[in-house]
């Protein structure tokens, strides 16, 4: 449907949608939150597809006024269940590119 803002086109969901951003498009990988485990995870973006794996980086999640909050790996769950409401920035480093990301929990 159209209205004075927004246009609205029905799609198919796609299985597990709960990404929390939107990477580059030259990404094979995602980054998704599973809200009842309270994690974050680096995954495949077609999972079963064949393409490449995740990188295996050091991840970091700073929390909107800079403090360091947790650090991991993205071959690993990243648990943030104890980290309050709020907005965070999570980052890491694909080869020689550093890539981040905002989410609110």
């Amino acid at each position: 449907s159209l209205n004075r803002q927004w246009y609205v086109e029905k799609t198919e969901p796609r299985p597990m949608d709960t990404g929390i951003g939107s990477p580059a498009a030259d990404l094979q990988y995602a980054v998704w939150f599973d809200p009842v485990a309270q994690q974050l995870r680096f995954a495949p973006e077609h999972v079963g597809g064949g393409t490449a794996g995740v990188p295996d980086a050091e991840v970091r999640i700073f929390s909107a006024d800079g403090r360091l909050c947790l650090t991991g790996r993205s071959t690993e769950p990243l648990s943030v269940g104890h980290l309050p409401a709020g907005v965070y920035v999570l980052s890491w480093t694909d080869g020689s590119t550093a890539r981040s990301l905002k989410f609110a929990k």
